[in-house]
């Protein structure tokens, strides 16, 4: 529990780092360079991402799994590495060959190119070894490193809106450079001259099993920024809609950060038959993902529109908008991340994570095609809602037929957090009118809501909480 709790403060801290970055950057950009050519970068970064997720046949999840269920037989571990790599290496290398065909049809083609070397840089990103091994530490501080120099050169080097090539350059080489500096240390974790035989084949088909939901999610979580530029062809809505996505993203890192800190422990777990202490740990992800839910959905669904206001400044009043429509999904996402990638993928159930993916994403797609025509961003925002209800209620369906939750007693879990949140709520209200109008006192407001909150689930005897107060208060003990 130990390395897990460090792991969990390396991903949190890098986490942390992710909403610091654009906290500082992107008032910055959106003045500097514009929602158009931000639109005009989002749409072209979605493009790269898409066809990584191709070239690479979304062996991340894959690959992780298989060195965390392989980490104490170091022969077996070295030769699944070597294949993996591989496979993703000649699939990247054909997805550039893609993408550079793609580029030469398209305008701003310098644009293009340059962020094309975020395709090459993925030929090198082996951090699923490291994720595998729980060696979290190496991966994330280069990252930050690396995060906080492009944090410095994107204030030294963009000024204008034609300062965008610039600017892809920047993150691009922050990948390269992240991907290459865990080279170094691979040999302490994989035999680099094996004699065996390599078998790519036998990896195919629990790829694909995987490779099949993961490139759905990616088109429904993609398709809203790729059709609003196909069909309302406005650079100005993706970028309203952009910002509004970074915004939710940077909401979801705690999140993220337990899940990437579980998901190689709960492989091990299962693998090795430790069942028990699987539904354990899972049980207890679960409940800390609903803790920080619930008051981040009541928060921006009631700041939103002030955020907007003092973070991205005059011209993006949409976003704000926006950011209230969206926030529900804060809470609708959760089980089926949880369900979905700790539960199904960790356990080999890829034939129900396929159906559930296929038919959101498709679902996603064809109500796309008729709310983004009328609506535009509000469009693509409300497709997201709705296909992310239906995997919801899917995951919900799962984990209630399995035995991994019961919907009575997520019911029950839910309780105190939702009450605590409405009184959050309350008091976010409250202030509104009693602090002068800024960015500072709002961050003040928030911060004490916070407080507010996590008085009240220790005042409802919450366990997690009372857990966290009685470790502080054993450590403060230990100290004296």
């Amino acid at each position: 529990m130990k390395k897990i709790s460090l792991n969990f403060i390396y991903n949190l801290s890098y986490k942390i780092l992710l909403i610091i970055a654009p906290l500082i950057t992107t008032p910055y950009l959106a003045r500097k360079l514009g929602a158009g050519p931000i639109g005009q970068y989002s749409y072209v970064s979605t493009l790269v991402s898409t066809l990584l997720l191709l070239g690479g046949l979304g062996t991340g999840l894959y690959a992780q799994r298989g060195i965390a269920q392989r980490r104490d037989n170091l022969r077996e571990k070295s030769i699944f590495f070597k294949e993996v790599f591989l496979i993703r290496f000649i699939g990247v290398a054909l997805c550039l060959v893609l993408f550079i065909i793609i580029s030469f049809f398209c305008e701003a083609q310098i644009l293009y190119l340059i962020c094309g070397i975020e395709i090459i840089a993925y030929i090198f990103d082996i951090s699923w070894l490291y994720q595998g091994e729980e060696d979290f530490g190496k991966v994330l501080l280069r990252n930050i490193i690396l995060k906080l120099a492009t944090i410095v050169f994107i204030y030294i080097l963009i000024k204008t809106p034609y300062d965008l090539n610039k600017y892809g350059f920047l993150k691009a080489t922050s990948v390269m450079l992240s991907n290459l500096s865990i080279w170094p240390f691979i040999n302490r974790h994989v035999l680099v001259k094996t004699t065996n035989t390599i078998n790519l084949k036998k990896h195919i088909t629990p790829i694909v099993r995987l490779f099949i939901p993961q490139i759905l999610t990616q088109i429904y979580s993609n398709s809203d920024k790729l059709m609003l530029k196909w069909i309302k062809n406005d650079n100005f809505e993706n970028g309203y809609y952009d910002q509004t996505y970074k915004i939710i993203e940077a909401c979801l890192v705690f999140r993220q950060a337990l899940s990437a800190t579980l998901l190689p422990r709960l492989s091990y777990l299962y693998a090795n038959g430790k069942k028990e202490e699987y539904k354990d740990l899972l049980f207890k992800a679960i409940r800390i993902v609903l803790m920080s839910s619930f008051p981040m959905f009541v928060g921006l669904l009631l700041i939103a529109e002030e955020f907007t206001a003092y973070f991205f400044g005059t011209g993006y009043e949409k976003v704000g908008l926006l950011l209230k429509i969206y926030s529900p999904y804060l809470m609708i996402s959760i089980f089926s991340g949880l369900i979905c990638q700790q539960y199904l993928v960790v356990t080999g159930k890829e034939k129900i994570y396929m159906q559930m993916t296929t038919f959101a994403a498709i679902f996603n797609v064809v109500i796309n095609l008729f709310l983004i025509r009328s609506f535009a961003s509000m469009g693509a925002v409300i497709a997201t809602l709705l296909s992310e209800s239906i995997l919801f209620v899917m995951a919900l369906v799962v984990a209630e037929k399995d035995g991994i939750l019961r919907i009575h007693e997520t019911v029950y879990l839910s309780g105190n957090y939702a009450i605590a949140s409405i009184f959050m709520g309350a008091f976010l209200i409250f202030t509104e009118h009693i602090f002068c109008q800024s960015f500072i006192s709002l961050i003040f407001r928030v911060i004490a809501a916070a407080i507010v909150y996590f008085i009240l689930l220790i005042v409802f005897k919450e366990p997690i909480t009372n857990s966290i107060l009685h470790k502080v208060k054993g450590v403060n003990r230990s100290v004296r």
